[in-house]
Parts: C-alpha cells; sequence; structure tokens
C-alpha cells in the first residue's frame, strides 16, 4: 500500500478496477495458494538436484513440465464454464482452437502471443458418425477416448501437452484466457483424415526438441501441421514452418499471420468477382481483459491483430 501512495495509486475512481483485481487476487491466494504450491515446489526442489546427472533432454523436459505448470500469478480462467458450453454449439470435428493462458511461466520460454494449439475432434458418438470408429489410427484408441475425464467431462479434443500427446474434454483444453478458432476450408473427408492422424501420435511423448523433422515427438504446433500438411486425394493445407534460433517449427502466431494475409488477399480478390483462396475460416475469438475479469467475442480484425500483441 505504501508503494501504490508514492505512485498516486490509492487515489481517484480510475482505480477502482486495480483494488478489486487485487482484493481478488487477494482472496483467491488464501484460498488455494498454500495447496496448490506446497506440491510443486518441493517436487521441483526434490528433482532439480538431479539434474546434473540427467542427459540433456531429460534437464530440458523437466524444466520446461514445471514451467508449463506455474503460474506467476494465481489467478481463475478469464473464460467462463458457461462460455465452454456455447463453444460445444460451434465447434466442428477438424476445427483448430488456440489458446493462451495468462501469468503461465512457460509463456516466457514461447515466442509470441498464442502459445498452443489443439484439435477439436467431437465426441465419440461424432467419431462414429463420421465413420472413423473402425479407421485403423482411431480403432486402438476409441476405448481410451470414451473415458471420461477426471471431472467426468467428454473428451472431445487432440492436443499436445508436456506430458505427451492426450485426449481432453472442452473443459480442460478451453479453460483459459483468451480462445480462438479456425475451420479449415477442406471438404469433411480431408478433416476425417486429419483427425485419423492426429489419433495416430496418441500417447506420443512431448517435444521439448521442437524438431519438426521427426515424428516420434510431437509438440502442438506439430500435431496439427501433421493432421493437415501432407496432401490427401489432393488436398493440404500448407502450415508455414519458420525458422528460430537455427529450427524450422511453427508457432502458433504464425497461423495467425498466414491467416491475416490470405484474408487480405481474399478481401482484394472478392472486390474483383473472385472467389476465395484463404485455408482457413475464423469461426471466433474469445478475448479476456483482466480489468473486466471477463472473456468476450470479438471480431476478426481483433484476431489478426492478436498476433502482434505486446505479450503481458
Amino acid at each position: 500500500l505504501p508503494l501504490m501512495a508514492q505512485y498516486e495509486l490509492t487515489k481517484g475512481s480510475e482505480f477502482a478496477w486495480l483494488h478489486d483485481v487485487i482484493r481478488q487476487q487477494q482472496r483467491f491466494i488464501e484460498e488455494n495458494a498454500v495447496k496448490i504450491w506446497a506440491g510443486k515446489w518441493d517436487l521441483l526442489w526434490r528433482k532439480i538436484h538431479t539434474l546434473g546427472r540427467l542427459p540433456t533432454y531429460n534437464a530440458t523436459a523437466l524444466v520446461g513440465t514445471f514451467a508449463s505448470q506455474a503460474k506467476i500469478w494465481i489467478s481463475r480462467p478469464l473464460i467462463t464454464p458457461a462460455q465452454i458450453q456455447a463453444l460445444k454449439r460451434i465447434l466442428q470435428p477438424g476445427d483448430i482452437i488456440l489458446e493462451r493462458r495468462n501469468w503461465y511461466l512457460s509463456n516466457g520460454f514461447l515466442p509470441g502471443f498464442w502459445p498452443h494449439m489443439a484439435l477439436y475432434v467431437g465426441t465419440a458418438e461424432d467419431l462414429e458418425r463420421r465413420g472413423l470408429a473402425l479407421h485403423p489410427f482411431v480403432q486402438p484408441h476409441l476405448e481410451n477416448y470414451r473415458q471420461p475425464d477426471r471431472n467426468g467431462h467428454e473428451r472431445r479434443a487432440v492436443e499436445a501437452v508436456t506430458s505427451g500427446v492426450i485426449f481432453s474434454s472442452l473443459e480442460e483444453t478451453a479453460s483459459a484466457d483468451h480462445i480462438a478458432v479456425l475451420r479449415p476450408r477442406v471438404s469433411e473427408a480431408r478433416k476425417n483424415a486429419a483427425i485419423a492422424r492426429a489419433f495416430s501420435h496418441y500417447g506420443k511423448p512431448y517435444d521439448f526438441e521442437f524438431d519438426f523433422f521427426s515424428t516420434h515427438k510431437l509438440v502442438c504446433t506439430e500435431l496439427i501441421y501433421r493432421a493437415y500438411d501432407e496432401a490427401i486425394e489432393g488436398e493440404r493445407m500448407g502450415l508455414p514452418l519458420v525458422r528460430i534460433l537455427g529450427l524450422d517449427t511453427l508457432p502458433p502466431d504464425e497461423v495467425v499471420r498466414m491467416f491475416a494475409r490470405e484474408h487480405a488477399l481474399d478481401r482484394q480478390a472478392e472486390a474483383l468477382g473472385s472467389p476465395p483462396r484463404r485455408q482457413l475460416d475464423f469461426v471466433l475469438f474469445l478475448d479476456g481483459d483482466i480489468r473486466s475479469g471477463q472473456a468476450r467475442s470479438v471480431g476478426v480484425e481483433d484476431f489478426i491483430r492478436s498476433a502482434e500483441r505486446p505479450v503481458p
């Protein structure tokens, strides 16, 4: 409080939102912080002394896993359970989900505003309706996919997280502060192929080396890349690899930039009466606002600008 007073942050109604946020954080920390952090710090410090004896990859994986779970500011997701339920009525199998969770330590190690992507595949019943239940990539994992998550929610997505390639409920995947959804402009048959290919990677470990030229370990964007990049019956979605620190990789923000370029070209083409040629359609962007403590639906232009946002 004295430091806030020094900078005149205790006076005036324009700072009321800040005091509300501080009070909310204080209550949340008092209720949850000890319970959340005691186990995490104890686990890290019990393992950290082994780093000198671990191979480099395992040491990187340990630190990366901890960073992905550690928050520097404890808060509830800005996207609400009601908004997640609404997403279930909007999303379609094959959709690409971009996600950001504020305040996680891992965000500092990843370039850009968007750190994560997942593939929405629908429920087990959706897979059956799409004729995928007997697909050789899907069938071995279908019973596992049918099992609800630890909170009893249906699994609806495939994603690569630090524990590996997993099946997730939308309640897990969309429990975030910012969510965007893009829909590939390919046939339903090509979407089925993408879903099957994602299933084929189930259980593989996370690739902390970010090597896009090996498939025995995957990062989140590589799962999407592998699902859609290969031409099947003449259909594919070309995703742009970029070189970062000597590696060809795919940060989620590059997918946003690709969409922005193609969106701009399509607007010019449409003015001339030409059909659109973009590879992705914009579906939605739920943009979290820490001041209001809410995520609101915004449009395609806000989504395009998100790739150039200063990272909080």
